[in-house]
């Protein structure tokens, strides 16, 4: 399958099997990050893998609260999702992705091309994901507490990250589309 194919057939994964992701699996995922360009070669980027649920259940149910209340139509989305956390959605892998705080400026757009090179790599094995920003907008405090991330890294995003549950039926992607505009 081509990479174009990767490109069309990749969905977001909101539902996993509860199956472990082996460690040299996640490592082919963090070298495939690790790969991408990055503005003047800086490479700002780290990840913290956590693959023990029990800390992955406690940083969501931790952040849950913040954002039911902030919003309140998520309200009851887990137990309709089938899954004990709407944050994570019990993958067995969530990545806490940091960059740098010092550098430049595109720093942000340097770990969008990080983690789409993880989660083509992921397609190609098989794996779901899905990014995670739910984290970052109602839990930094909370992720750079339980993970110890040093004062010069900044939460970024996380990316969850398992087997797909098969019981899930992956719709179409929904795109625009005209999204170019061509001056010849």
């Amino acid at each position: 399958m081509s990479v174009m194919d990767k490109i069309r057939s990749r969905r977001s994964c909101r539902k996993y099997d509860p199956k472990p992701v082996p460690k040299e699996t996640i490592m082919q995922l963090i070298e495939a990050a690790r790969l991408a360009p990055s503005g003047r070669n800086l490479q700002p980027w780290f990840f913290y893998v956590v693959t023990n649920m029990e800390r992955n259940q406690k940083i969501g149910k931790e952040i849950e609260p913040r954002l039911i209340e902030s919003v309140p139509a998520y309200a009851g989305a887990a137990e309709k999702m089938g899954v004990s956390n709407m944050l994570f959605y019990d993958a067995p892998v969530v990545i806490y992705c940091t960059i740098k705080k010092d550098g430049i400026d595109t720093k942000e757009l340097d770990m969008g091309l990080a983690l789409e090179n993880l989660m083509l790599v992921a397609e190609e094995l098989g794996l779901g994901t899905v990014p995670v920003g739910w984290a970052k907008v109602y839990g930094t405090d909370i992720v750079t507490k339980e993970l110890e991330i040093p004062d010069d890294e900044q939460f970024i995003i996380s990316m969850c990250v398992g087997y797909p549950d098969k019981s899930v039926t992956r719709s179409p992607k929904d795109r625009h589309e005209v999204v170019a505009k061509f001056f010849e």
